[in-house]
């Protein structure tokens, strides 16, 4: 896992990082963070696919933990290296409704080539 500087400029890495991995599903298991499965996204609201827990802050990653579907968390993440995409998906997503399909695994080269996202479905007509 690679390094992570934070919105607040802080730094922490892979091995800090990865250490917090074991820490987050012992809190799932002893009821402190509910099931992933069960918790929205928090950008775009999606419950289905690959769902992760983010942190800001590594040194209190269970207090700190914000469930993140896998396109948001990778957005998210990529925000440093390519601002003007990161706003336009977050504005889409936030302002305008929108939502990527659920991705069932990880891949990286999705999302070079993720159309933009949808819109949710309306549940009827």
């Amino acid at each position: 896992m690679k390094s992570y500087t934070n919105i607040y400029g802080v730094c922490y890495s892979g091995e800090k990082r990865m250490a917090s991995i074991p820490i987050l599903n012992q809190a799932m298991e002893e009821g402190v963070l509910p099931p992933i499965a069960s918790v929205p996204c928090r950008m775009c609201g999606q419950m289905e696919g690959v769902k992760q827990w983010h942190c800001e802050d590594y040194d209190n990653p269970v207090t700190d933990a914000t469930c993140l579907c896998w396109h948001c968390h990778m957005k998210w993440h990529s925000r440093l290296r390519n601002p003007k995409s990161a706003f336009k998906y977050f504005y889409e997503v936030t302002v305008l409704g929108k939502r990527s399909k659920p991705v069932y695994r990880r891949n990286h080269r999705r999302l070079d080539k993720q159309a933009l996202p949808q819109p949710p479905d309306s549940g009827g007509d």
